[in-house]
């Protein structure tokens, strides 16, 4: 075991992990706020003092953390816990269309899904991640009953090469998404026991750190983090 933290909303954390140095960069919830907003979640007017967030913001803030880190001798990866579609008028117009180019833009990692993924079904879904270039995971999902899920590059896990050292992260969905969105024929497993499986393997494979990346809500990234002793880092 090397690090277990549980890290929520848009954070950055720091792991040390033998001779491994990294920072961790994570947002979710984004919404489809593409542009900067107020304090009150609506437009942002003047100079920007008072405006928050947007995509273009949080590609500055990432490079700068990365530059720090890379200062200071460490590597950074940056990671996405799901939810970029719906919230505002970008998605209600465009849909899925407009993010693949942001997204890549952003320059995640590995990716995770949100239960807004489905929001418009896997017809929504499925165009949006075959023209996507950023990793997505999602360990607790059976794609294989819904043809239209087919070749979406979904995988349970990504292993990256950070330094020399291999990292895994295992991507999980709440399986409340079934009842919240459109999800067609794809069928949901228990969050735990799937990341307990997935993580077995990697471990098997000599992986030396894993974090796992998802959108299921805090009571369920405690129990991964009570119940999965190799998982090092728990993002929700």
């Amino acid at each position: 075991m090397y690090l277990k933290l549980i890290v929520l909303l848009t954070s950055v954390c720091a792991l040390v992990s033998g001779s491994l140095k990294l920072t961790v960069v994570h947002t979710n919830d984004m919404h489809s706020r593409i542009d900067e907003i107020n304090a009150q979640s609506s437009k942002c007017v003047g100079d920007g003092t008072n405006c928050y967030g947007g995509f273009a913001r949080v590609k500055k803030a990432v490079d700068d953390v990365r530059a720090r880190a890379t200062q200071e001798g460490r590597s950074t990866i940056f990671l996405n816990a799901g939810d970029t579609f719906q919230g505002t008028t970008f998605y209600t117009m465009y849909k899925w269309s407009l993010f693949t180019p942001l997204i890549d833009l952003l320059g995640i990692d590995v990716m995770s899904l949100g239960n807004h993924e489905f929001d418009d079904g896997p017809q929504g879904l499925a165009p949006y991640l075959k023209n996507i270039s950023t990793p997505v995971v999602a360990c607790n999902l059976d794609l294989k009953p819904e043809p239209l899920m087919d070749n979406t590059g979904i995988t349970p896990s990504k292993v990256l090469k950070v330094d020399g050292v291999d990292v895994g992260v295992i991507g999980y969905l709440t399986p409340e998404t079934q009842f919240l969105s459109s999800v067609g024929k794809v069928k949901f497993l228990n969050e735990v026991e799937s990341i307990k499986k997935e993580a077995a393997r990697l471990t098997e494979q000599g992986v030396k750190l894993i974090i796992a990346l998802g959108h299921s809500g805090f009571n369920v990234d405690k129990s991964i983090a009570a119940n999965v002793p190799e998982v090092d880092l728990v993002i929700g």
